[in-house]
């Protein structure tokens, strides 16, 4: 499976991105519109049923289009984001990410298609510090 997380894109309509777009061309995606979904089916995943394949979009709401918008890192501990229905694709990822960890699984590939550019950075910033604590982990593991 390869899951598609965007609140009004379907992945044929990415054209950028990893290998220009054309591997959201590809049939296979499982889109969810919303953090809310995004979360239901991350609490149901283990090894067997995980992605190979998660790409993010940043923006999900409408509230999050705001032109002008600094998306720094401190801005997502806002209280505007508490609650799941109000979260971006940052804390997707990292609700994610707590869940491979918490429940000891690896981790799939990971892109980012979204168009806010410091949200996609944010996303693949802490996506990058997790891939090092999960190769460490496994690295770990694979020498005892």
């Amino acid at each position: 499976m390869k899951l598609f997380l965007d609140d009004y894109r379907k992945p044929s309509d990415v054209t950028w991105g990893e290998g220009d777009g054309k591997t959201y061309s590809y049939k296979g995606w499982y889109t969810v519109n919303s953090a809310a979904k995004f979360v239901n089916l991350i609490d149901e995943l283990t090894q067997e049923n995980m992605p190979h394949i998660v790409s993010f979009d940043h923006d999900l709401l409408e509230s999050h289009y705001m032109p002008g918008r600094s998306w720094n890192i401190e801005v997502y501990e806002d209280d505007v984001f508490k609650g799941v229905d109000n979260w971006t694709g940052y804390h997707c990822a990292e609700y994610f990410i707590e869940h491979l960890l918490k429940n000891d699984l690896s981790p799939p590939i990971m892109y980012c298609h979204s168009l806010n550019d410091q949200g996609a950075r944010n996303i693949t910033r802490i996506w990058e510090k997790f891939l090092v604590i999960a190769f460490e982990k496994y690295s770990y593991e694979d020498r005892k």
